[in-house]
């Protein structure tokens, strides 16, 4: 009997130890614990409860006028891409219409050649070496164009600035102007316009005109009141213009 006491009270005290030993690795252990929990947890809120209430992000939906705005610059956007992708090709498609038109702007330079050479002989004789251009009367410009037809439209979309898919139009890039008069039906004076430094005079450097479509250029109006000659664009059938006075 004292044998089976003696052997529950070294059991009972054997546990104790135990838990005691427990207690103190775990009361060692919740420190670091704590101050591990409190680094991680968010800054306390003024209420000082430490907690950090859910953000609501409100679900506002744009007004017409800002749906409107929003459809518009995706619009633009698409233009964009469009005349990015036509004008990788305007090069070519201006190049294959001026080879097209190149028979018709010949026929100017010739209907007005021999007009020219006398205005160069003329220049030649002036005590000032040069003479208004009386070919477009000194105004730069012809009342025609060979590319458009003197309609001032693009001739290859018509005016709608449109491909036939439906994109930009190459060789306008949307503007539906032809390119050589810039939407006026009037293109400029090849003989004058061949002096840049002259413009609308004629003098004896004055060179022959190109035998290509001058490189477009801003056209100096005919100054009011002044009457100077003019010529009149060639008829369909062909004929010499005449030389008129306004």
């Amino acid at each position: 009997m004292n044998r089976r006491l003696q052997v529950l009270a070294a059991g009972l005290f054997c546990g104790l130890i135990l838990i005691f030993i427990i207690g103190r690795i775990v009361s060692k252990g919740a420190p670091d614990g704590r101050a591990g929990a409190a680094l991680a947890a968010p800054d306390p809120e003024p209420d000082g409860k430490g907690r950090t209430p859910r953000v609501e992000i409100p679900n506002v939906k744009p007004d017409a006028q800002t749906l409107e705005r929003l459809k518009e610059l995706e619009k633009m956007e698409k233009v964009k891409r469009q005349r990015d992708l036509a004008a990788e090709k305007t090069r070519q498609s201006r190049a294959d219409i001026q080879r097209f038109r190149h028979r018709a702007w010949m026929e100017v330079i010739e209907t007005y050649q021999p007009e020219f050479e006398i205005l160069r002989a003329a220049a030649a004789n002036s005590p000032s070496k040069k003479v208004p251009c009386a070919i477009c009367g000194a105004r730069g410009i012809l009342d025609l164009c060979v590319v458009c037809d003197h309609t001032g439209k693009c001739p290859t979309c018509k005016g709608t600035g449109k491909a036939d898919d439906g994109g930009v139009c190459p060789t306008c890039l949307g503007s539906g102007k032809c390119f050589l008069c810039r939407g006026s039906g009037k293109m400029d004076c090849p003989f004058c316009q061949s002096s840049p430094l002259m413009k609308e005079v004629i003098t004896p450097a004055t060179p022959d005109p190109l035998r290509d479509f001058p490189l477009p250029e801003v056209a100096s109006p005919t100054p009011a009141g002044e009457k100077r000659p003019i010529v009149a664009p060639p008829p369909p059938g062909g004929s010499r213009p005449v030389t008129s006075i306004q």
